[in-house]
């Protein structure tokens, strides 16, 4: 155990017969090296019981090789899915992924400044809202954001994200098409863009149409606010006889 605890590059180096940055290309993905030399580098390293050390290397060159992944909804099993497609993605790409979930009354802006403790090499946020502050300090120390399923309107921010109004105006068209005349909306949270923009397609694409809303409650995305609101929908005394929810939840 203690041989094992002393290896270091400088070992595997001497031993193979090559430098000390063929033995750092050769542990890293993706770098020039010959089979050749990637085996004698192997072979010394397993006789070594040598490990690369991330941490030394990241100080070397500046760089983690980390992700952070912030969600603000692990409870949502799209967000889970989601999750896993991203770690699956960045792990094929020799990355490693970091995890943070908002904890309930935390701020996107103090879960950030955490996540800049790391030196990430960049952050994608899912299902949280990202204000100019967060975008301007993840700029100021060079790590990129990118948002998914979100947006802000920031020159330093990259956001993926389905079109949420033309989904809104196709579910319309759809509902429309089968013969509904009342239609109501649930909504997400009123800080999700996300339920705004697929509200927007909605209602216009309705009016468009000669269609009409006759309920629109809001929700919280869970189910629980979803039966709520179906049971206030239907007391009415003009009842909808279809209903758009902005969640499958």
């Amino acid at each position: 155990m203690d041989r094992l605890k002393r290896a270091s590059s400088t070992d595997v180096a001497r031993l193979a017969g090559v430098s000390q940055s063929a033995v750092s290309r050769a542990f890293s993905p993706g770098a020039v090296v010959s089979a050749r030399t990637r085996a004698k580098v192997q072979a010394a390293a397993i006789e070594l019981g040598y490990r690369p050390n991330a941490l030394a290397r990241s100080l070397i060159t500046n760089r983690t090789n980390m992700i952070a992944l912030l969600t603000g909804d692990m409870t949502n099993p799209h967000y889970a899915r989601t999750i896993n497609a991203f770690s699956i993605g960045l792990q094929k790409r020799g990355l490693h992924v970091l995890l943070f979930s908002l904890t309930e009354g935390q701020s996107v802006e103090a879960a950030v400044e955490e996540v800049l403790k790391y030196r990430v090499d960049g952050v994608i946020m899912i299902s949280a809202a990202l204000s100019a502050e967060v975008g301007e300090a993840c700029a100021k120390v060079g790590v990129p954001v990118v948002l998914y399923n979100r947006y802000v309107k920031q020159p330093n921010v990259s956001s993926v994200r389905i079109e949420n109004a033309d989904g809104g105006r196709r579910i319309a068209d759809y509902l429309i098409d089968q013969g509904h005349a009342l239609l109501a909306f649930i909504s997400g949270t009123s800080v999700d863009p996300t339920s705004a923009d697929r509200e927007r397609g909605f209602t216009d694409r309705i009016a468009e149409r000669g269609a009409r809303i006759v309920g629109r409650i809001a929700g919280d995305y869970t189910f629980d606010s979803g039966r709520t609101a179906i049971a206030a929908l239907m007391q009415q005394a003009e009842a909808p006889t279809a209903v758009f929810a902005a969640s499958d939840l």
